[in-house]
């Protein structure tokens, strides 16, 4: 080989090698380009995923657990393999259980079903494996999933697991891995609460989780809704509350609870704020403390007291009782259908101090609430009970009860008739159409008028009273209807009943007040009946009645020209007229003889209007 080819393929060679340089330059920098690619895709993925579980944590802070779920299930998507987010989609999951809820058509096992199998991965990557508190969290979790699903009344697979007992097999499991997990304690004593477990069972699973609660809440540095965890995370105050909502959950389904179940779990709330008194908690919300005062008495009657007295030490139920209540059921008078309500809260207090030896102050309220007469008469029998216990000597007004019924009781001979027929307005039931009852209003609305004339003024305040009790039981009962509409003790034939009642002692307190010259009052009381009431044959009465009053008013007003041309004679003969017209209508009792003769209509003779009236009768 020539000098001159060595050269040539030298150069060659060299070129070779720039070449095979250049090209592996090249290739680095576009293999650095593609790793930069690579990179900036995987550090804006991770910046999501990041992102999307800041946003999740946020979200649960603020108990939006249903999105944060989804955010969860998003930075997933993303990143399978990230476990940050596979741990905060298991624990989105337990949360969103403890905290799940239906809308609409939308179901439990709706919105449960896709979360078991997240929880069954978390507990089958848990490195506690078989025990330690995350096990007994994720169990007991799972337990209250089929719980929820069980509810669902469609669900006849989940109802045939509930009956197998599948869900008490997972909170048995679930304090197998942590003894003291009060998730687990406490779901299991709210289902139990809701089975026909005993309800000292249910209990005794709640205290457990409240002591570990405690433990935990001590450890964590708080606890409850002060660290910003809400009240359902295992913390002392979830488990409280959940105690109180299972019990709740009894008393509040209006069907397929039997009475003897619902009457324990009443007990058990009044157990529940007896423990939490002592424990230095708040008082349970109104909700709660509404169905501890009606397991007293549900119509302010108090006739289930001395069943509940049994249930705590006196001295105890009596600090409970004035701590649940001292700010409930308090004198308002914007609250009128709230009396019964305050007639109770005072008479179970003096039963308490009575039952813990403190008789003196106990007889002092016995008889300031007999002063006041309850609403009810079957309260103020319990009330006389107690004077006659505590002072040896009966009310007279028990004296009296103890002969008359007001219904058909018989007036025995010699009796005042005047006293029998008052006693009955002042005490009667105005729902029953009683023969005393009527017998009563007979005997005063026809009167002679010389007696009427004697004790007008009695009259006056007999009916107001009467009228006035008869108005205060309709309002209460008319609330109790509002809230629990009619039963069976209180129907619409009773409220019609007692409506009639009421409209006939009013009318009768507007014709009192006509005889005892009370004019303004009687246009007043008897023109508010006709506004108030609907059509009843007590109009023509009614109508009558204001006739004469204002023909009565219009002649007092001018006293030496007879009756003036005034606004009260065009009123007296428009209802003199309306009186004559319903009196047609209705055939009820009408003289025309009466009305010509009548002393009070006599100024009215000469107007035209009323001899177009009488004409020809």
């Amino acid at each position: 080989m020539t000098a001159q080819s060595t050269s040539r393929w030298a150069t060659v060679g060299t070129g070779l090698k720039w070449a095979g340089a250049t090209i592996t330059v090249l290739s680095l920098v576009m293999g650095v380009l593609a790793l930069r690619g690579l990179y900036a895709d995987w550090r804006e993925r991770n910046d999501t995923v990041a992102q999307l579980i800041a946003a999740a944590e946020l979200l649960e802070h603020n108990g939006g657990y249903a999105r944060a779920w989804s955010m969860y299930g998003e930075a997933l998507a993303l990143a399978p393999g990230s476990p940050v987010a596979r741990r905060g989609q298991v624990d989105a999951a337990m949360r969103r259980l403890r905290h799940v809820t239906v809308r609409g058509e939308e179901t439990f096992t709706d919105v449960v079903e896709p979360i078991v199998p997240v929880l069954y991965r978390g507990l089958a990557s848990s490195s506690e494996s078989r025990s330690g508190r995350r096990t007994g969290d994720l169990l007991a979790h799972i337990g209250w999933a089929y719980y929820l699903m069980a509810r669902d009344r469609d669900n006849a697979g989940y109802r045939d697991a509930f009956e197998r007992g599948r869900v008490d097999d997972l909170f048995e499991r679930a304090t197998r891995a942590d003894p003291e997990n009060a998730h687990a304690h406490a779901m299991w004593g709210f289902w139990l609460t809701l089975s026909d477990a005993p309800l000292d069972e249910a209990r005794e699973h709640f205290e457990r989780a409240m002591a570990s609660a405690r433990r935990r809440d001590r450890d964590d540095g708080g606890g409850g809704v002060g660290d910003g965890r809400t009240a359902d995370d295992g913390s002392y105050a979830g488990v409280r509350r959940r105690q109180i909502n299972a019990v709740r959950f009894i008393l509040a389904r209006p069907s397929g609870v039997t009475g003897e179940r619902r009457q324990a779990a009443a007990d058990e709330l009044l157990r529940i704020a007896n423990s939490m008194r002592i424990a230095g908690d708040p008082p349970p919300d109104e909700d709660a403390r509404y169905y501890l005062f009606n397991n007293y008495g549900r119509m302010g009657r108090a006739e289930n007291v001395e069943h509940v007295l049994a249930l705590l030490p006196p001295s105890e139920h009596l600090a409970t009782f004035v701590w649940l209540f001292e700010d409930m059921y308090v004198d308002d008078p914007d609250r009128p259908f709230d009396r019964h309500r305050v007639d109770q809260r005072r008479y179970v207090t003096a039963r308490l101090m009575e039952e813990s030896g403190d008789e003196q102050p106990a007889l002092v309220l016995y008889q300031e609430l007999a002063a006041l007469d309850a609403v009810h008469e079957e309260l103020n029998v319990l009330v006389d009970a107690g004077i006659t216990r505590l002072s040896g000597a009966a009310p007279a007004r028990a004296i009296a009860r103890a002969g008359r019924g007001f219904i058909d009781d018989e007036m025995s001979a010699g009796a005042d008739p005047w006293a029998f027929h008052e006693e009955t307005l002042l005490a009667f039931d105005p729902g029953i159409d009683a023969s005393n009852t009527r017998q009563a209003v007979e005997y005063f609305a026809t009167l002679p008028e010389e007696a009427v004339a004697v004790r007008t003024e009695e009259l006056v305040a007999l009916f107001e009273n009467s009228r006035g009790r008869v108005r205060r039981i309709l309002d209460e009962k008319e609330a109790i209807v509002r809230q629990y509409g009619y039963t069976t003790s209180y129907s619409i034939g009773h409220a019609e009943t007692a409506q009639h009642w009421h409209r006939v002692l009013w009318r009768l307190l507007g014709h009192f007040c006509v005889e005892a010259n009370q004019l303004d009052r009687a246009v007043a009381e008897l023109g508010d009946l006709l506004d108030r009431s609907g059509p009843d044959t007590v109009h023509g009465a009614v109508h009558y009645d204001l006739a004469r009053a204002h023909t009565r008013r219009a002649e007092q007003r001018a006293p030496e020209e007879g009756v003036d041309d005034s606004c009260d004679v065009e009123a007296a003969l428009d209802h003199l007229q309306k009186a004559v017209d319903i009196a047609l209508r209705l055939g009820g009792p009408f003289s025309w003889d009466a009305v010509k003769t009548d002393p009070d209509l006599e100024p009215l003779r000469d107007d035209p209007r009323y001899l177009a009236l009488v004409r020809g009768r």
